[in-house]
Parts: C-alpha cells; sequence; structure tokens
C-alpha cells in the first residue's frame, strides 16, 4: 500500500490538489464515522483524480487511467473505487444498507 506521503507526492502538482486535500479529509471522516478503514479511504479520496490532467480528451476515463497506473500500490477494494469515479450515481446500484 502507498504512504500518504508517497501518495501527497503523485498529486502536489495537479490542478485538482486542493480539491483532492478536501476530498481526503471528507473520506477518512466518513470512514471514521462508518467504521471504516480510514487510511484507505483517505487514498481513495487523495489518488481519485491522479489522471485528471493527462486525460483531457476523455475525462470520463481518467478514473480507470488512475486505477491503472496505481495497479501496484493499492488493495483492489481501493482501485475498483477509483475506477468507478466518474460513474453517475443514477446508473450505480445503491446498497442503502451503507448508508445507516
Amino acid at each position: 500500500m502507498i504512504s500518504r506521503e508517497d501518495a501527497v507526492k503523485l498529486v502536489r502538482h495537479t490542478s485538482k490538489y486542493g480539491h483532492v486535500m478536501v476530498v481526503a479529509s471528507l473520506m477518512s471522516s466518513l470512514a471514521e464515522r462508518l467504521g471504516e478503514n480510514v487510511d484507505k479511504w483517505w487514498l481513495v479520496g487523495l489518488l481519485h483524480d491522479l489522471a485528471f490532467d493527462e486525460t483531457k480528451s476523455g475525462r470520463t476515463r481518467h478514473g480507470v487511467v488512475a486505477a491503472e497506473r496505481l495497479s501496484q500500490q493499492l488493495s483492489t477494494d481501493c482501485l475498483y473505487a477509483i475506477k468507478r469515479t466518474t460513474i453517475e450515481p443514477g446508473s450505480l446500484q445503491w446498497d442503502c444498507s451503507m448508508l445507516h
């Protein structure tokens, strides 16, 4: 698993740096509240837009591209979450029990 320090280095100079830092913070707060792995959720929030700048011609692929780049550095569940970044909520089957 990539360290937080190394993950920040990957996104530090991207156009989405401020955004992903906020998302990482929100994700870790949610994970704590839901009793989930805070470090994993923080990393997903931080790295979900890693490939945003390099996919200008196909923005909907930035989650897939990021997951491919991180395939040796994150667990399968983290990669799945990042890969699904650009999926609209209306197209997912939501498990509402996760919200309680």
